[in-house]
């Protein structure tokens, strides 16, 4: 007799156990397990998704406001170009009464004094 074929059932030496209260219920504890596995990775998946979403409403209201301030600076930029033109302050100087300076003279000392108190 082979080494291989040495403990079958006709063998004097098979220990044929009848099954314990613990393996008759593996079956139950697994399929039990593999559903508590399903549903944790179902919420997991879930709050995943919500996270997602929630992300992506804020990302596009942060695009739209990017782009009016973007929209907003265009028109200040032009706004300071138009007032730093030189036409725009001619007008803003004649309407508030100056005029133009004409022959400038500098004053020029060659002594160095000092007023003394």
């Amino acid at each position: 007799m082979s080494k291989f074929l040495k403990f079958t059932r006709k063998s004097k030496h098979y220990c044929s156990r009848p099954p314990s209260r613990m393996s008759a219920h593996m079956p139950v504890c697994w399929s039990v397990l593999v559903c508590l596995l399903f549903f944790a990775v179902a919420i997991f998946y879930l709050i995943q998704v919500n996270g997602m979403a929630t992300l992506g409403f804020k990302l596009e209201n942060l695009e739209t406001r990017a782009q009016e301030l973007e929209r907003m600076n265009k028109k200040l930029e032009s706004s300071v170009a138009e007032l730093k033109s030189l036409s725009h302050i001619r007008e803003v100087t004649q309407g508030l009464g100056m005029v133009e300076v004409g022959i400038v003279e500098y004053i020029s000392t060659d002594d160095i004094s000092v007023a003394i108190k």
